[in-house]
């Protein structure tokens, strides 16, 4: 017994040396932005919550605890009902991840799981989702369950992400965007409305042209009754109320996105990107509405590969975004881009799936792909030149 106790302690003491010698990545840090203005703003501003209004959170404790804590002050001077908050695993949570992944992929347990929430949902006004941590091949848990909560419910929310892909981005990034992002939430939420609501008047019930440098020469329509979401900065109960799909019920910070689905069987000629799946300049050929081809300037097998694997209506067009925010620019530090493109004249076409934006796609491809230096040609008019959004 006590030769095996001294195996134990050399075998724990070559460990720690092993991992004296391999030490973790150090943890990125986030810098401080105005907690309390923003907090205040969203509970006071974008949702204007009403006294005894009932609130879900979803917070990593690890990531900003300060805006969470600055929120539940706020939630407190509104007189507003806190029914939970559901955290997003932490770091040690991650690390035992796959000691209890038989557990949450069993079947029984992931339907009362959402169950459960789905509960919780229905009580709910209002929900929000603050930023958590997202590293590469670690992700905290699948987004889609928690966007399939809010269908059927009558709940309104918010979606905050911040810096994501941590590991992926030095600490000297990581400032950069997290000064962009605090920038780009001070902005006027009026004009950004205006703005939006002129450049909808340009689109709707009209013919687009969609070309790039690289290659991409597209057109398509725009249905007199096409569905538009503006993502303004307001999600205030006659907003909610007004919700004609689940991305209706939600909003994000920063702001800036206009989205909205095209006639997808109009779609013709060519979309070139700059990479999907591996490969360098994918192009899709499409005919009446649906791609014909995929080639790929190098790893043609691998795309063609991971283009026979989805399924469904992956040959369609799903839904395109116009970035209109006046302080997110096409590129941010490192070329990395800067919140999903919702800088103002970013396009960004989705492939496949969406039922979420009220579409009858239905397919396992969700797709988006970011076009930074497009020009977009409305009726002749032109409201995105290069890149940049040029309608008054």
């Amino acid at each position: 017994m006590r030769r095996l106790s001294v195996a134990l302690v050399v075998a724990l003491a070559c460990l720690a040396a092993a991992h004296a010698q391999s030490p973790a990545p150090a943890m990125k840090t986030l810098p401080p932005f105005d907690f309390a203005r923003w907090a205040r703003f969203i509970v006071r501003e974008f949702f204007a919550v009403q006294p005894h209004e009932t609130i879900v959170l979803m917070a990593d404790p690890s990531y900003y605890p300060e805006l969470l804590d600055a929120i539940r002050a706020e939630l407190l001077e509104a007189k507003a009902i806190e029914l939970g908050t559901m955290l997003f695993d932490g770091r040690d949570v991650m690390a035992r991840r796959a000691a209890v992944q038989p557990r949450t992929k069993d079947p029984e347990y992931k339907r009362l799981a959402t169950a459960a929430q789905r509960r919780l949902y229905e009580q709910a006004d209002v929900f929000m989702w603050l930023p958590y941590r997202y590293d590469v091949g670690q992700e905290r848990s699948d987004w889609r369950p928690l966007e399939h909560l809010v269908e059927g419910t009558a709940i309104r929310g918010l979606h905050f992400h911040w810096v994501q892909g941590l590991d992926q981005v030095s600490q000297e990034q990581v400032d950069q965007l997290s000064r962009l992002y605090a920038g780009a939430l001070d902005i006027d939420y009026a004009a950004l409305s205006s703005h939006q609501d002129r450049l909808i008047a340009q689109l709707r019930g009209r013919r687009l042209r969609i070309t790039t440098p690289l290659g991409t020469d597209l057109q398509l329509r725009v249905a007199d009754d096409s569905w538009f979401h503006k993502n303004d900065g307001r999600m205030d109960r006659a907003r909610a109320a007004q919700a004609k799909s689940v991305r209706d019920r939600e909003m994000e910070l920063p702001a800036g996105a206009l989205r909205f689905v095209p006639d997808v069987t109009s779609p013709e000629g060519r979309l070139v990107v700059p990479r999907w799946s591996g490969g360098e300049e994918v192009g899709f050929e499409f005919r009446q509405g649906r791609v014909t081809s995929v080639s790929a300037k190098t790893g043609q097998d691998r795309v063609q590969a991971a283009w026979a694997r989805e399924t469904g209506d992956k040959d369609r067009i799903a839904e395109m975004v116009i970035g209109t925010n006046p302080k997110l620019p096409a590129s941010g530090p490192g070329g990395v881009l800067p919140y999903y493109g919702y800088g103002a004249g970013v396009l960004r076409i989705a492939l496949g799936d969406n039922w979420e934006s009220g579409g009858a796609n239905r397919s396992s491809l969700e797709a988006w792909f970011y076009l930074t230096d497009a020009t977009i040609a409305s009726a002749g008019t032109t409201v995105v030149k290069d890149g940049r959004l040029v309608l008054p």
